[in-house]
């Protein structure tokens, strides 16, 4: 026999073979089943780098956010920003380091102070009395945060720094800042604010 009619009936035989119909089936099956979990394991794997994506983005914006918001807007005036640093401290409810009845007593315990606390002639004649103070800073220059007390018994915080020439061309103002009141104004070298809450 030739080995071109050798190849020709080999050939011939595995043409005439066929899969039964059952095994044809069987191996649909098989490759759709194969389909499925290649889809499912992309879709995962989307699923996962979006959701890294997406947890990654979150932090970014909360880490933005905190520095913007804790960082003094350059838009805001100098006015609201006193007003905003004053608030914040009132709020801290912080007790005084030196306890006194008079200003006179606090000029001497308070040392690190480069000027001398004065009761302001704005508030001689509203009954407030001299609770103590505590070191504390308006604009980067050092205050001191005085707590006073009226006659209802009501506390409020008196902060009392130098007249640098930063705070020099302020006028007296009244803000209001995280539910505080804060009115401020100059007298004989010293910048005064007053916050309260209502």
């Amino acid at each position: 026999m030739k080995p071109s009619t050798l190849d020709q009936k080999v050939k011939d035989h595995y043409q005439q073979q066929k899969l039964s119909a059952h095994k044809i089936q069987h191996l649909m099956e098989m490759q759709s089943l194969q389909s499925e979990k290649d889809e499912t394991r992309s879709w995962r794997q989307r699923w996962e780098k979006q959701r890294r994506l997406s947890i990654a983005a979150l932090f970014m914006i909360c880490i933005l956010g905190g520095i913007v918001f804790s960082t003094p807007s350059p838009f805001d005036s100098l006015q609201t920003r006193i007003s905003k640093e004053i608030a914040m401290n009132h709020n801290k409810h912080y007790e005084v380091d030196f306890v006194s009845n008079s200003f006179s007593q606090l000029n001497a315990k308070m040392h690190k102070l480069d000027f001398n606390l004065a009761f302001p002639k704005k508030l001689l004649n509203s009954g407030y009395k001299v609770l103590g103070a505590r070191y504390c800073s308006i604009q980067g220059g050092i205050a001191s945060q005085v707590k006073l007390q009226n006659s209802l018994g009501k506390t409020v915080t008196l902060y009392i720094t130098q007249l640098t020439k930063e705070l020099k061309p302020l006028d007296s103002f009244l803000q209001q800042h995280d539910k505080v009141t804060i009115n401020t104004w100059k007298e004989n070298e010293l910048f005064f604010g007053l916050a309260e809450t209502p």
